[in-house]
């Protein structure tokens, strides 16, 4: 259906993948199984911190439900809810961002070798040199954060543009 919808998704390219011989069926379910159970661990780890979050920040949590119910796809229909789940500038989408930002799923980057020769704040990377994000740090010891970096404060995505987050984040 999606295919004859015209529809672009990389499950699309992996089914095309058997169609024209690249692999094998058993090659795209064994595929598929590592997306969802090798990375479900990892993933659920993750999400499950913007819950708890939420838990313990009984006034975000009210704030949330609050703005959620404004768009209750039973009184409101479901292209408005469509439309809220996807907008990236309410209090549920900050939530959850600000979650990801106290508890990054990954508190290092993988290692990655710089292209060309860099100066990084003054730092001379040489070509080839590999280099590892502390992820952890820039998103709580970092002065662009404010005085409450390591403090569950949601409405911090709201005040900053996307634009500004892009290497603070």
């Amino acid at each position: 259906m999606a295919i004859a919808k015209g529809c672009s998704a990389p499950i699309i390219d992996f089914y095309k993948s058997v169609q024209d011989g690249s692999i094998n069926k058993e090659e795209l379910l064994q595929m598929i199984d590592e997306i969802l159970f090798a990375n479900l661990d990892v993933t659920m780890g993750g999400i499950s911190w913007v819950f708890v979050f939420l838990a313990a920040y009984p006034e975000s949590q009210a704030e949330v439900r609050d703005e959620v119910m404004k768009h209750d796809p039973l009184k409101h229909g479901k292209i408005c809810w469509e439309k809220y789940i996807s907008k990236s500038s309410t209090l549920l989408a900050a939530s959850i961002t600000e979650s990801f930002r106290l508890k990054p799923l990954a508190a290092f980057s993988v290692p990655q070798a710089v292209p060309s020769d860099r100066n990084a704040g003054g730092y001379l990377l040489p070509r080839g040199m590999n280099c590892i994000v502390d992820t952890y740090s820039i998103n709580t010891n970092n002065a662009f954060w404010g005085d409450d970096s390591t403090t569950y404060r949601p409405s911090r995505f709201l005040e900053r543009s996307p634009t500004s987050l892009r290497y603070n984040f």
